[in-house]
Formats: C-alpha cells, structure tokens, sequence
C-alpha cells in the first residue's frame, strides 16, 4: 500500500545521517535500507538499532521509528574468532578492551554473538546465531536459563530482536533449574541436551532439587528426613492416655534450648523395645519433644504432619523397616483442611478401600504432660 515515511538514517560510527523516504508499508526496515543502497552489497548482514538500541531490521517500517541507528543492537556483538576449540564450540574472546566467554563459535569466523545477563569470572556470557535464515542449527551450542518449571526455554530470534525463539529442554533438568547452563542443539533445531562438560560452576554452586518423595516399599530419603536418622533412646515412659496410648518420657538434654520431657505415640505392648523411639519433632522451651515409638500395629497413635495438599503421608514401620502409605481421614472433632501443615496425633486403623488409614484423634496441645 502506498506510504510516504521519511526516515534520518544515522551512521554511528561514521557520524554521517542520511535522510530516506518509505513509499510501501509492506517493506521491512531491511527492505528499506537495501533498496536505498545503505546495506553492504557483499551480502554482510548489518544490523540497525531503534534510538533505545532495539533491533528493527525486519521491523516494517510502518511501525519503526522515525529515527534509525546502523549500529548493534544493546545486547548483540560482531567479533572475530582467533581461537576456538571445535570440540566445544567455546571462546574466550576479547575485542574492543571488552572480553566474552563465547558458546557456540568457530575459529577464523565473523560471529554474530547475543549476549546474555549472565556472567562468568567476571566476563559476560553469549552465543552465536545466524542473522538471516534459521537462527540455530544441529551440534550448535547455546547458553540460557533453565526455567524453574516446565522444559520450555527461549533463545534470541534475529527475525524480530526478540527472545523468543522456542527451545525444548532434553533430559533431567531438576539439577539445573534456574541456573544457567550451556546445551547443544539437536537434530531438531527446536531442541536441545545439557552439556555439562563446558558449563561453567560458580563457587559453591549447588542444584536446585525437588523434594524426594517416599514410596511404599520404596528406598529411604535423604538422611535428614529419614527417621531411622533420627533414633532416640527414652526413659521413664508413663501413659497419659488409654485409647490410642500416648505416653510422657524423659529424654537426653544435650540441647539446652530444648526441653527434656517427652510426648510418645506408640503402640501399648512394646517390651522389647520399649525405651526406642524416633524424633517426629524436637521441643524447644513451650513444647516437648514430639516421638513415635518403635513398633508398628494397627491401633497404635501416631504423630504426623498434615501436608500442605492431598491426604497421603508416610508412616515408618520400624518393624519391617519400610516406609507404608496411609491415608489421613477426619474425626467429628477435627478436619484435615483445617489443620494443613501442623502436628497432629492420629490413630492407625484398617480400612477397606484404602487398606489403612490414620483417623485423626487430637492436637498435641491437648495432651497433658504429668510433672516428671
């Protein structure tokens, strides 16, 4: 369609403006420029800046602003390659008194590089693209953030200056989850693998990592969490109450912030292990310690954490020393949405659907603890 648009074409670097006039809004800025013979004629891309340093070169130029810069945008940089590793696809490059750690490059090549916001021993992180045509190809390596969730990321897209450029992560992430991180191209030119080889560590880095999660007869999690980790020898045991049993204890005070007294769920019968237990939740100077007693039967109380969602909690059977699912059912007097992420004491009871459950009895707050 017809359009009269006048542009002022600035040459940065040659302190030169020119003055163009567009006269078809379906041409692009790159279109106008090269129709007015402001392009290399050797076909050397050249890029051209909004006055913010956006790149605008497929921009059309119906919607580019009146001013036009022929310089990089902000966070992209030419630069020739002298060494390289072709194994890797990595620099470290210098130019300008400026130095860049480089993915993606080879030796003896004019690279066009996008700089992230990521840093590396001081020096900034980019990767290499192609200005024209597809951005990204197979084996290429590029630089990004491993998104939190999902494995979904993006990479600078040269046909609008934007990042977003769909890429599809490969393989586990959990252990690179927010952090930045060097991945290679695949046969798909939309996905990629982690390469850890040339990814570099910060000091004291450590993974994000997901929660371990505790199965039936599953493998026990990390030491801090496992019960077992946390055997605790009683004495002194007393019942407070009958129906389930809970019992008060006397406990090693090696802790001084912590109380000495003890509240035991258990089950009644337990001679031959009667003084072991395991920590549900240490005390501190207003509450006693919290302990499940060893042993393991239906009828038995239990001290457990109602999660934050769902009604699923693991119960350690310290007699077949496995981990059982059971499933947390309300009381008259008490609902689990009520209670999501406190103590409770529950009792643990047979159940036809579920095959077990634990049906809430009452709050540790509500046990009294006889003077010891």
């Amino acid at each position: 369609m017809p359009l009269q648009k006048t542009f002022d074409v600035v040459f940065a670097e040659q302190d030169f403006t020119t003055s163009i006039t567009a006269e078809n809004d379906s041409l692009t800025v790159n279109d106008l420029l090269t129709q007015n013979g402001l392009m290399p004629r050797d076909g050397t891309f050249r890029y051209v800046s909004s006055p913010s340093g956006t790149m605008i070169n497929h921009m059309s130029v119906a919607s580019a602003p009146s001013i036009i810069k022929v310089q990089n945008p902000n966070n992209v940089v030419q630069l020739w390659v002298e060494h390289c590793s072709e194994n890797t696809q990595k620099a470290l490059v210098s130019s300008e008194d400026q130095k860049y750690l480089l993915y993606g490059v080879e030796r003896d090549i004019h690279a066009n590089i996008f700089l992230t916001n990521w840093y590396s021993g001081g020096v900034k992180v980019g990767y290499s693209f192609f200005p024209l045509g597809q951005p990204y190809a197979t084996g290429k390596i590029v630089f990004l953030q491993v998104p939190v969730q999902g494995d979904r990321a993006a990479l600078f897209n040269p046909l609008n200056g934007k990042e977003d450029y769909p890429l599809r992560l490969v393989g586990e992430l959990n252990p690179m989850r927010g952090f930045w991180s060097a991945w290679q191209i695949g046969a798909n030119v939309n996905t990629a693998t982690f390469r850890a080889d040339i990814t570099p560590l910060p000091a004291g880095y450590q993974p994000w990592r997901a929660k371990a999660k505790v199965h039936e007869k599953g493998n026990r999690i990390s030491p801090k969490k496992d019960p077992r980790g946390r055997r605790i020898n009683m004495k002194s045991l007393h019942a407070v109450t009958v129906e389930p049993v809970i019992y008060s204890a006397q406990i090693s005070k090696n802790n001084p912030s912590r109380n000495g007294g003890a509240i035991v769920c258990g089950i009644k019968d337990n001679a031959a292990r009667s003084n072991i237990g395991y920590v549900a939740a240490w005390g501190n100077k207003t509450r006693p310690t919290m302990i499940n007693r060893a042993g393991y039967q239906y009828g038995m109380s239990v001290f457990v954490k109602i999660p934050e969602e769902g009604r699923a909690v693991q119960v350690y059977n310290s007699i077949q020393d496995v981990y059982v699912e059971c499933r947390l059912t309300d009381s008259p007097n008490l609902r689990v949405e009520d209670l999501r992420g406190r103590w409770a004491i529950a009792q643990l009871r047979r159940h036809t659907k579920h095959k077990r459950v634990l049906k809430l009895h009452s709050m540790p707050s509500d046990i009294e603890v006889p003077a010891q």
